[in-house]
């Protein structure tokens, strides 16, 4: 599970403050920092949500502190997007602002008791996280100015941006109130966002595209789901069945952007040029994302609708359970790519939930319509293929339905399928799907269509097993190079 939290206007001086905690080493989860001009970018990998919690929550207050030190020694810009300091030393980061603690008070009459306990009047225990979307961190400082060594009331806070106290936790024993700063957890930040709010999906939205975009819009409790181009047809029985209200005609504009289910920008469409904010994903590959202030992407995620469930402590109740699971359902191609953990995950909640597996292929089962039926029929009468060993790789190209095609293709016995369509203006697309027998070889679709990608300046993205790729330019062309890229990286693989 990785999150990447990004502040422009930054230099080195945040960086070299926030040097001891980059030496810390965290036993499930792995921080680094990336400076690209004024973009300070920081990188948490983890192992789990929780771990991805307390290294966000850490970093949090080094950050806090980096840009007050900043402001007292006026040692160059706050953060600011100006480049001027603020008065509160908060770094502003697009929507996101990141406040300043402020100094802790060590003595009586700064407002801690003689035993270090927090007392009332000016106490003023550090401030946590507070972002401009109207979201406060938790008051109360260190232990000598907030929470006292047997855990006495936490000073309050100090006053938030907004009007209204930040009021310290009592503190555990020997610990300071208002540790955990409220507002580094990926709900609550996504919680606190001030103003409208626009999901945002790939183009042709799919099952888990549109149950993550929905699940999202209901933790949140607002929200309006886009969907550029219109929605495929896997998709619009979920749509029908919990009356999604989705717009396919227009593009995001005047809100808080959050991307779902989408690896790179140009699976957005025609909603390609729009400013995104945040990206919730479990794609690997994130193409043309580098201005968003948050990313939460989970590549071990069966899919981006249970990574949404997962930010926000799960489903709670039926409907909820049977979006999670269609997500989940559809991106595993009904749990034949899933993973031990996530089948015992969907039989605990179709357990929890009175839920049977047949509810959810309702949901998601695609119709083999006439359209589809011509599409298989043409990658048939088009098909080339290769050997390695006894694997067959597969290339065709159809007029349209290429993901369809190219798991027909699998059914039919090939290992490996490519399928393109040659669309207006020279733009192709492919899909790609390989069988388990590759994957467990150590070759991947994703690996594939990247190499492909690079060589022909096409853009791709996707998962292992299953992967995409949009470009101009020639589909017999694009067909071909990818059968000679995965046949060479299968004879590679044979050898060792």
């Amino acid at each position: 599970m990785r999150a990447i939290l990004r502040i422009r206007g930054a230099d080195g001086d945040i960086l070299r403050i926030l040097g001891p905690e980059m030496a810390v080493e965290w036993e499930r989860a792995h921080l680094e920092t990336r400076l690209k001009g004024d973009l300070l970018e920081i990188v948490i990998n983890a192992k789990d949500l929780n771990s991805l919690r307390a290294v966000l929550n850490s970093v949090a207050r080094w950050i806090g502190m980096a840009l007050r030190v900043r402001e007292v020694l006026n040692v160059g810009s706050s953060g600011q997007a100006e480049g001027e300091a603020g008065g509160d030393g908060e770094a502003e980061t697009g929507a996101l602002k990141l406040a300043a603690p402020e100094a802790a008070a060590g003595a009586e009459d700064e407002g801690a008791g003689p035993d270090g306990q927090g007392a009332g009047g000016s106490g003023r225990g550090e401030r946590g996280l507070q972002d401009s979307w109207g979201h406060h961190g938790q008051g109360g400082g260190p232990e000598e100015a907030g929470g006292g060594p047997e855990g006495g009331e936490g000073a309050p806070g100090t006053e938030a941006e907004h009007g209204s106290e930040a009021v310290g936790e009592p503190g555990e024993k020997g610990k300071g109130a208002g540790d955990g700063v409220k507002g580094s957890d990926p709900a609550e930040l996504l919680r606190g966002v001030e103003g409208d709010i626009c999901i945002l999906t790939h183009a042709n939205a799919d099952p888990d595209a549109i149950a993550a975009a929905e699940l999202l819009r209901r933790f949140l409790g607002r929200g309006r789901i886009f969907s550029p181009g219109g929605v495929a047809k896997s998709a619009r029985r979920l749509v029908q069945h919990f009356r999604i209200d989705v717009e396919t005609e227009s593009c995001p504009e005047g809100c808080f952007v959050i991307v779902v289910d989408t690896g790179s920008r140009n699976q957005l469409g025609p909603c390609s040029g729009v400013r995104v904010h945040a990206c919730l994903d479990h794609h690997v590959s994130r193409d043309g994302f580098e201005d968003a202030i948050l990313e939460f992407v989970d590549p071990d995620a069966p899919s981006t609708g249970w990574l949404v469930s997962k930010i926000f402590g799960g489903p709670r109740d039926r409907e909820e359970a049977l979006l999670l699971l269609a997500s989940i359902v559809y991106d595993t191609a009904s749990l034949r790519h899933a993973d031990p953990w996530v089948v015992r995950e969907v039989g605990e909640l179709m357990e929890k939930f009175n839920i049977q597996l047949l509810d959810v292929f309702r949901l998601v089962e695609e119709e083999l319509d006439f359209a589809r039926k011509i599409s298989v029929m043409k990658a048939l009468q088009n098909l080339r293929f290769r050997t390695v060993s006894d694997m067959v790789i597969a290339g065709t190209i159809v007029p349209s339905n290429e993901s369809h095609a190219a798991r027909a293709l699998l059914l039919l016995g090939a290992d490996a399928a490519f399928v393109a369509s040659q669309r207006k203006g020279g733009e192709v697309r492919l899909s790609a799907r390989f069988s388990r027998r590759i994957l467990d070889l150590g070759v991947t679709a994703t690996e594939v269509l990247e190499r492909v990608a690079r060589d022909m300046d096409c853009s791709s993205g996707g998962h292992a097993g299953a992967a995409g790729l949009t470009c101009v330019g020639d589909a017999e062309a694009i067909i071909n190079a990818a059968l000679a890229v995965t046949e060479r990286l299968l004879k590679r693989a044979l050898k060792h």
